[in-house]
């Protein structure tokens, strides 16, 4: 008997959790483990932070269909990784061992590194924030005023930050106090729409376009210095990273992005993750050092797709995701059987970016350089698909086999 451990069940656990099940013998056991008893479909994070949805509608519990199909369900949170003895230890006191552990459980934001980031801004990195966000929104609307929407240097999958520049543009919009609340996006990138790939020339006209037509303001090149209670320090830097200007721009009201980092529990493990506590796995998603851990989602640690003057991360999304939730399915069963294992590169990146009334869809492939194809269209079915892919991805997840 084999006992597959995977710890998270968001977007990349559950998906690699219905797939084992569905491919090993009935007398191997697979747990998942999470501080949450519920799945959400974290990109409406957003939507739920302007009130265009609420907790129930992208969030459905996990223990039922992971029951359904004899996927055993532990909520609780970790505490240590013990990848040289093969035991994961548990808040609730539990050790558990395992023959192969699939580590899928996100990231949290490095607010730490910012003083007053976590206290003066506000976040939509999962919904418990994104709902806090919402509740401050509300407040906000009595009493309008400037708002930013930024990102820290280092900071990746960015397009977020672009999806809340223009919700709030269009709700603003639609309650008549567009006119007076300048909106301001502050961004590490070197142009609108780099998103952390580059493609100048597929995406930067595109972005800057939207932007002004919406008539937000977009400062790019923009290190986070300081951030106060109603204003952020930054500086703009010149193409070798060198500071040219700085300045301080006030708000009322700002969603802020931070750079990553893992959870404790992962970040500890020192043979498993790079300095920043996210997991270095190989082409095939597997541990270097311990080649029975296997990783997939954003709690992986990606190299720079696109050197720029700050840090840019390289994007992440659903679809990329599932294409490695199928990898690392096939490499643990190959692994399992003595076959070769499967590369996950070269990797397509493929979104969709609400932008209020409108949306925007990316494709770049592969997501490495050369790329051999790259396009992004605008218009109002990426809204519409966006909605509709949410509603099929949680009713994937909601079923019982």
């Amino acid at each position: 008997m084999t006992h597959i451990l995977i710890l998270g069940a968001g977007i990349a656990g559950m998906p690699a959790a219905y797939a084992l099940k569905s491919q090993l013998d009935p007398k191997d056991e697979i747990t998942v483990v999470s501080d949450k008893d519920y799945f959400h479909f974290v990109p409406s994070n957003p939507w739920i932070a302007m009130g265009w949805r609420n907790r129930p509608d992208i969030s459905v519990p996990v223990a039922p269909p992971l029951d359904a199909r004899g996927i055993h369900f532990i909520s609780s949170g970790v505490k240590a990784l013990q990848p040289e003895n093969n035991k994961v230890l548990l808040d609730n006191g539990e050790t558990l061992s395992y023959d192969y552990l699939l580590i899928t459980t996100g990231v949290e934001g490095d607010v730490d590194e910012m003083p007053g980031l976590a206290s003066h801004t506000h976040s939509v990195l999962d919904i418990d924030q994104a709902e806090n966000t919402h509740a401050a929104y509300k407040e906000f609307v009595k009493s309008p005023g400037p708002l930013v929407v930024g990102a820290m240097q280092g900071s990746s999958i960015l397009g977020p930050v672009y999806e809340f520049a223009f919700m709030a543009d269009a709700d603003l919009k639609r309650r008549n106090l567009r006119d007076r609340v300048p909106i301001t996006l502050i961004t590490p990138e070197p142009w609108p729409g780099h998103l952390g790939l580059g493609a100048k020339e597929t995406s930067h006209e595109v972005f800057a376009a939207a932007l002004a037509n919406s008539n937000i303001n977009v400062i790019c090149n923009a290190r986070t210095l300081n951030v106060e209670a109603n204003a952020i320090q930054i500086a703009e830097v010149d193409s070798a990273g060198h500071e040219i200007r700085s300045q301080t721009i006030p708000f009322s009201f700002s969603v802020y992005w931070p750079a990553f980092r893992g959870i404790p529990a992962v970040r500890s493990a020192s043979t498993l993750v790079n300095q920043r506590g996210l997991i270095e796995v190989d082409e095939f998603l597997r541990s270097p050092s311990h080649p029975n851990v296997f990783a997939a989602g954003v709690c992986i640690a990606r190299e720079i797709v696109d050197k720029t003057p700050l840090g840019v991360g390289a994007p992440s999304s659903v679809y990329s995701i599932q294409i490695e939730v199928k990898t690392v399915v096939a490499n643990i069963l190959a692994q399992m059987q003595g076959k070769p294992l499967t590369s996950n590169t070269p990797q397509r990146a493929h979104w969709l970016s609400d932008m209020g009334e409108n949306g925007a869809a990316y494709l770049s492939e592969p997501q490495v350089p050369l790329r051999d194809i790259n396009w992004l269209k605008q218009g109002r079915w990426v809204h519409i698909a966006k909605g509709e892919f949410e509603k099929y991805f949680i009713n994937k997840i909601q079923t019982k086999a």
